[in-house]
């Protein structure tokens, strides 16, 4: 019988680390098929992927992917529990029985955290201080409960992983594996090694990146097209902003405790999407959770998972 093992992933854009990360799953796990669950057009921090799906789908099965499966919107543009509870989906409908993962942690035992935080649903009716957002609340809740301090993205997201493994009841062998080279949002490019952060925000500038870290498939694609980014939507966003009525914004999915009046309120004549971003930010929201509010505008989203 074939064995398959789940990847998810974003590639956006597709780079050396995750040439890595598709090498990394099939040598752990012994499978036969790696299986890629891959956001669309659209990504968990809030807005458009720098390539189509299309165009990342490619360079994902030349890197080594076997199968490529869309993680649709609705679980795409979502905080880290909803995301990998849609991705986890996917791959018990494909019936994945293993999931590999880049972390900063690899040495924890995930599922294991995730039977200690069984008391701790994630919802955010549970974490109500105002002036701490709900990821800081989250993480305090967790050190609280295993005294395990767990703030680097890539392990929070093992960490979600694993929780909607238990969440389903769908029996999953996890492969942590550590991440290779710096940090998810470090800033630094250099020839060795950068984050998608740091890559996105070369392409962007125009600035080179090292064949080294993106390699030439991904640099080729990325040439022959202007990446899609936020300075693409606000015109789009702040025109929904501007005409929807007050009623209708208030229907948008996440829009709570009277966002649809700040959105508005804040918006100036002389904003790009950076300014506006500041002008709302506050104690109690992230900017991934403003940049999904703005992006669930733009696309009138009014009900997802």
């Amino acid at each position: 019988m074939m064995h398959a093992v789940g990847l998810i992933a974003e590639f956006n854009p597709l780079h050396s680390g995750h040439q890595f990360a598709l090498q990394k799953a099939r040598q752990l796990s012994g499978a036969d098929a790696v299986v890629v669950v891959m956001s669309g057009n659209f990504v968990q921090r809030g807005e458009p992927a720098i390539l189509d799906k299309w165009q990342r789908t490619q360079l994902a099965l030349d890197a080594g992917a076997d199968v490529v499966v869309e993680l649709p919107v609705t679980s795409s543009v979502q905080a880290a529990d909803q995301f990998a509870e849609g991705a986890i989906d996917l791959l018990r409908g494909l019936n994945v029985h293993a999931l590999a993962f880049g972390s900063e942690q690899a040495d924890l035992d995930y599922l294991q955290l995730a039977k200690d935080l069984a008391d701790i649903s994630g919802s955010q009716n549970q974490f109500r201080q105002y002036n701490q957002t709900f990821a800081t609340q989250l993480n305090e809740a967790i050190v609280q409960q295993t005294g395990q301090a767990l703030t680097a993205p890539n392990t929070m997201l093992g960490l979600a992983y694993a929780r909607a493994t238990l969440a389903k009841d769908w029996p999953m062998a996890l492969y942590p594996f550590a991440r290779q080279g710096r940090d998810h949002d470090d800033p630094e490019l250099d020839a060795h090694s950068a984050s998608a952060s740091a890559i996105r925000h070369a392409l962007r500038q125009q600035q080179p990146v090292p064949e080294e870290v993106l390699p030439a498939a991904t640099q080729a694609m990325i040439e022959r097209l202007m990446p899609l980014n936020w300075t693409t939507l606000f015109p789009l966003l702040r025109y929904r902003l501007q005409t929807t009525p007050l009623s209708q914004l208030r229907a948008i999915y996440t829009m709570s405790e009277g966002l649809e009046y700040r959105l508005v309120q804040q918006l100036r004549p002389g904003h790009d999407f950076d300014a506006f971003l500041e002008a709302i930010k506050s104690k109690r929201y992230t900017y991934a959770r403003l940049r999904r509010l703005a992006l669930y505008t733009v696309l009138n989203l009014t009900q997802m998972r």
